[in-house]
């Protein structure tokens, strides 16, 4: 997913266009509703029409309900239709509450379609699709199965499976309309035993696949997937009392039904509430990452393992955008290509001014949500626009550092060979003067002058005469000098 900006005017279209297909669904899904419980209140088969209008229309409402939820907070996913598709199918299948056969049977048709759909919708969660390839496969395989199976139970079967306890009309179901074969009667019952058994084995298969899907290195997905697991796990729990309690105890049938039902509206609420628990992780993480890891030296793989820590993806990858290569590079300089295929990872685009920045290669449970993409792509540009700042302070301190210790140097270097060389030049030229001078003397003061300046010197240097010594011989030399 691609952080792009839009204008005002496209975004509020947008949003217009959106909340108008939000609101048409949720009036065709409580339209599905009533007709719903109308077609229950009015069945002229089903056991318990009383209980049966609660329950059922209790599964159309949340499914929609969620569908619309999910859509309007993530409109890039498809995992909001297939939530509230779920509600109108379900809705579809009252028409097996009709004493008409060929409606009937279409309706028993549509909860076999909507058992194979519920497991598609469990293992989309919460990417919004499937996967991975086994995924797909799984799906695939048993759809196109369970197809071969019912197009010989409408073939050759006189009667259709019995569904659920919801749609238990005892001896008053109506006959198979789309038999054009009189079979002998073990046919029908083999062929319904044999999809008891495939819809069985696909109904482990989704829940393994869904387990699995619950232990991803991801935290974050870990979290969204938690109410889901508790709910799958519940119904296999009661599928397997069912199928044992009743006969050895049948007061229990009723107590199986409430909780069957019960199983069946919590799907879509643990929908709703893993998306929260989601929600609610992240955004909470992404506001505290500057906080909890302000200690740390911002650097592009500091960035990268802060983000990764905090969302709890150990396989996020940040990848920088370069303009000399014209492409991405990981945080090691090593070129980077962006994944295509979309196979569990998800893709966070970061840009500024639509010129791009990096990349976020991550759980693909982050791909379902606009705003929290937005969030993390913001501050994914702020911790990489403060690593560059420091990295820019770093560099600037680095060269303030190499100035001052080459002016140190330097003025170093002046001090002792400039101050030297001056010094020596002052000796030379006194020595000079001292020279001259003694030259307009006579011989006798000038070899007087050598003398004072021999002794003078020699107090001066060695410090071994006593300085009455040094005066006294100079005193004396200047009154010889006088005298003279």
């Amino acid at each position: 997913m691609a952080t792009t900006s839009v204008t005002g005017l496209e975004w509020s279209r947008r949003s217009d266009r959106r909340m108008f297909v939000l609101v048409a669904v949720g009036l065709a899904g409580a339209v599905a509703t009533a007709l719903t419980a109308w077609a229950v209140a009015n069945s002229p088969i089903l056991v318990d029409r009383t209980g049966d209008v609660v329950w059922r229309s209790l599964f159309v409402a949340p499914y929609v309900t969620v569908g619309l939820y999910t859509w309007w907070r993530r409109p890039g996913s498809r995992l909001g239709p297939i939530v509230a598709g779920a509600g109108f199918l379900f809705a579809a299948t009252s028409m097996n509450a009709s004493g008409v056969p060929l409606v009937y049977t279409l309706g028993m048709v549509v909860w076999a379609a909507f058992l194979v759909y519920t497991g598609y919708m469990y293992l989309c969660f919460p990417r919004g699709r499937l996967g991975s390839q086994l995924e797909q496969w799984f799906v695939v395989a048993f759809v196109l199965g369970l197809a071969v199976l019912w197009a010989l139970i409408l073939l050759l079967s006189p009667t259709l499976p019995a569904g659920s306890d919801f749609t238990n009309c005892g001896t008053a179901c109506p006959h198979n309309a789309l038999q054009i074969t009189t079979g002998h009667a073990s046919t029908g019952t083999a062929l319904i035993t044999a999809f008891d058994i495939v819809i069985t084995i696909y109904a482990l298969g989704v829940a393994m696949l869904v387990f699995y899907n619950a232990r991803s290195g991801a935290y974050l997905r870990r979290r969204v997937m938690a109410p889901l697991v508790l709910v799958v796990l519940a119904t296999i729990v009661e599928f397997v009392a069912s199928l044992f309690l009743p006969s050895a105890f049948p007061g229990t049938r009723e107590t199986l039904k409430v909780i069957d039902g019960l199983v069946t509206v919590a799907i879509p609420v643990a929908i709703f509430a893993g998306q929260i628990r989601g929600d609610m992780f992240a955004a909470v993480s992404l506001g505290q990452i500057v906080v909890r890891e302000s200690g740390k030296s911002l650097t592009p793989a500091a960035v990268q393992e802060m983000i990764g820590h905090t969302l709890g993806d150990r396989t996020l990858t940040l990848a920088l955008w370069t303009s000399e290569r014209a492409g991405y590079i990981d945080v090691d300089g090593t070129p980077l290509e962006i994944p295509r295929d979309t196979d569990g990872r998800g893709v966070t685009y970061v840009t500024r001014n639509d010129s791009p920045v990096a990349a976020l290669i991550h759980d693909s449970t982050l791909d379902t949500d606009s705003e929290l993409v937005d969030g993390l792509a913001a501050t994914s540009l702020m911790l990489l626009e403060n690593a560059h700042l420091v990295e820019g302070l770093r560099a600037s301190r680095a060269r303030i550092t190499r100035a001052s210790d080459r002016e140190r140097r330097k003025l170093e270097r002046d001090l002792h060979d400039g101050a030297q060389q001056r010094l020596m030049t002052i000796q030379l030229g006194l020595r000079l003067a001292r020279e001259r001078a003694d030259g307009d003397l006579p011989l006798s003061s000038r070899r007087s002058a050598r003398r004072r300046g021999r002794r003078s010197r020699s107090c001066v240097r060695w410090r071994t005469v006593s300085i009455r010594r040094c005066y006294g011989n100079r005193a004396s030399l200047t009154r010889s000098g006088r005298s003279r």
